[in-house]
């Protein structure tokens, strides 16, 4: 199994909680887009941050909460404004991974409680690559 990197989060489809909608003045949350990659005897998909496909692309769209092993704090923001949670309301060991993010365990931890817990939406792990990572080998 490769090392988590990344945990991204891609919303039901339309999108019911608005993670991925635009704000105020246009701002965008940060988003990933799963795009091909290679040629044809390489052909993968991997994702990538960013305006890969723009918000309104074909593609499938992430909603980022981490990012090169570090928390994205944008991302985690908009997750608790659509589901309606506050850091308050989250276990104490996650609220001290927020205060304090300190390289890959926070991602790995963070990643195991959005396993357990009622997201809205699909939880993707990536590597440092932007390929999901799975248990498979």
């Amino acid at each position: 199994m490769s090392e988590i990197k990344g945990i991204l989060l891609v919303p039901a489809d339309p999108d019911p909680h608005g993670l991925l909608t635009e704000g105020p003045c246009g701002a965008r949350p940060p988003f990933a887009v799963r795009i091909r990659y290679g040629d044809m005897k390489t052909l993968c998909y991997v994702w990538r941050a960013g305006p890969f496909g723009g918000m309104s692309g074909l593609n499938p769209r992430a909603l980022v909460l981490a990012w090169d092993g570090k928390q994205v704090p944008e991302g985690m923001a908009a997750l608790e404004r659509a589901w309606g949670v506050t850091r308050t309301s989250l276990p104490w060991w996650v609220r001290c991974y927020l205060r304090h993010p300190r390289g890959p365990e926070t991602v790995v931890g963070l990643a195991g409680w959005l396993s357990r817990v009622d997201c809205p939406g699909t939880i993707i792990l990536i590597d440092g690559d932007g390929r999901e990572v799975t248990n498979d080998k």
